[in-house]
Parts: C-alpha cells; structure tokens; sequence
C-alpha cells in the first residue's frame, strides 16, 4: 500500500498544486470548527460572568 506522499508523488505538478491547495482549504476549515468550538464551549462559563443583576447598570447605559 503506497502513503499518502507516495501517491502525491505519482502527479504531475500541475495536479500536486490541486492537492496541496485541497490540504490548506481542509486545514482552514477545520482551524474555523475549532475557533467555533471553543467559542460555543466558553460561552456558558462567559454567560455567568456577564449575564448577571449586578451588571444590569451597564446594560442600561448601553441602551441610551
């Protein structure tokens, strides 16, 4: 069985380029799930922080 850079090795230039492109989108993509990941996990603890009566002042001076 042939690893994954053996099999890149067999294509032409033109279609490494196609791959190695392919590689970046699916790492970006997957850096986005992960920064919306940790966003949605920390939201609860953060909600405690400033979801909250005493904070309401300020929520009212934002209103104005």
């Amino acid at each position: 069985m042939m690893t994954i850079e053996e099999k890149i090795n067999t294509l032409p230039n033109e279609a490494k380029e196609e791959v190695y492109d392919f590689i970046d989108f699916i790492i970006k993509k997957n850096q986005k799930e992960s920064k919306l990941w940790m966003m949605k996990l920390s939201e609860k603890s953060l909600n405690k922080i400033w979801d909250n009566p005493e904070d309401d002042v300020y929520n009212e001076l934002l209103k104005k």
